[in-house]
């Protein structure tokens, strides 16, 4: 969009903090005006935020007035996140600005094309669910626009811990109860690798092995402080079948259940009630007075379980998700059919149905343009690769230099 400029840099590179906190300080005095938002309170939070890799930031600015931003922090190597935690995931534009949808689709372009030129391999943001999408601080739409597809919905369980409600649990013959932390790594990510691909959780099944690998030994990085009384693995026969991660995060005297899996093969043992009693029992004698737990809201046995052990249902959260490997295959796709169909369009009515994905330009190989210029003559720069919203089949779009707009796609469309 024309006077709308995208700048980016390191957190870590004089970010001028104040002209990021001053603006989102003002949109959260308008739309989360509940969170008493202070400048100084956010600044300090940047100040202090713990990270291996310096995030990045990404700012727009119209006419050298900073009018949208968003952080980009680097999860692990194959990970990044927009806007993580306290900073709520949607990109922070100024309230009710006149170009608002041109901003954030911007800002969101520039994270796809850093994740892309950086070898990330996944970009996510996740923001809290609301009840009626006007509430939302920008159209959800937009998000899919830039391929950030709907991964998951999450649910945040908590209860509170009475001491004596529980008694420690029993657990069947031949299960033996070892430290989490005797375990080898390479053991405990095999069993919940087993564990979660057989289970509900959504995005642990649509990350490739790579990311899965990195998520686990983030989640399990010794580093990490655990409460070790509480997390447990259950051996039999020498084999690991299953294990708990608790973690004293997400509030004061708060234990919170990171992990918890169970090898498909000895699921309906009464196994996992065990080892969820057992955390609680535990923690209960600990001295902590809450335990929480966030669980895929579509991973109906284990949110019985939960429920079952009288755990309430609390915020919902959203993940929205960019793919690599998606916008690869996608690709493929086109570029192995045969013949594509060539028709006139009529670009207002495209743009209800498509949404545009990239330039040409930046997808293709001389083959693949000799094969496009072929059929349209040589109008490269003024085509786009495109995909429709509702299906996420690919296509292209051509635009004269006379106006006229063109379609171009594989069968069956």
């Amino acid at each position: 969009m024309k006077n709308i400029i995208i700048k980016t840099q390191k957190l870590d590179d004089q970010v001028d903090l104040q002209e990021l906190a001053s603006l989102t300080v003002d949109l959260w005095k308008k739309i989360r005006p509940e969170l008493d938002p202070s400048a100084d309170r956010l600044m300090q939070w940047m100040k202090n935020l713990k990270y291996t890799h310096p995030p990045v930031i990404v700012k727009a600015y119209k006419e050298e007035v900073l009018v949208g931003w968003l952080m980009l922090f680097k999860q692990d190597t194959k990970m990044l996140e927009i806007n993580p935690w306290a900073l709520g995931g949607h990109p922070h534009i100024i309230h009710n600005h006149p170009n608002e949808i041109e901003i954030a689709r911007l800002l969101l372009n520039s994270c796809v094309e850093y994740a892309e030129t950086n070898e990330y391999t996944r970009v996510e943001i996740l923001f809290d669910k609301k009840d009626n999408e006007r509430n939302y601080p920008v159209e959800l739409e937009i998000y899919s626009d830039r391929y950030l597809l709907e991964e998951d919905e999450i649910q945040y369980m908590s209860r509170s811990i009475e001491i004596h409600e529980y008694s420690m649990p029993k657990f069947p013959e031949g299960i033996k109860i070892v430290p989490f932390m005797d375990c080898s790594q390479e053991d405990l990510y095999q069993c919940l690798y087993a564990s979660y691909k057989e289970s509900g959780d959504r995005n642990f099944k649509s990350k490739t092995d790579d990311e899965r690998r990195e998520f686990f030994s983030n989640l399990c990085d010794p580093k990490n402080e655990i409460i070790e009384h509480a997390s447990i693995a259950l051996i039999k026969k020498g084999k690991l079948v299953g294990f708990s991660l608790v973690r004293p995060t997400h509030g004061e005297n708060n234990g919170h259940l990171w992990i918890i899996c169970i090898l498909p093969e000895f699921r309906k043992k009464t196994l996992a009630s065990s080892i969820l009693r057992f955390a609680i029992v535990t923690l209960g004698k600990m001295g902590y007075q809450t335990m929480s737990l966030t669980v895929d809201c579509e991973n109906t046995p284990a949110v019985n379980l939960y429920e079952k052990f009288k755990f309430e249902r609390g915020w919902a959260r959203l993940t929205y998700a960019w793919k690599k490997e998606n916008a690869k295959k996608m690709k493929d796709e086109f570029l192995l059919s045969t013949e594509f169909s060539l028709e006139r369009c009529d670009i207002e009515k495209f743009s209800k149905n498509w949404a545009i994905y990239s330039s040409f330009s930046e997808w293709d190989d001389f083959e693949t343009r000799k094969k496009i210029i072929s059929r349209m003559g040589d109008h490269i720069n003024n085509t786009y690769w495109i995909w429709h919203r509702k299906t996420s089949r690919i296509g292209g779009l051509l635009l004269r230099p006379n106006g006229l707009g063109y379609l171009f796609f594989e069968p069956p469309f």
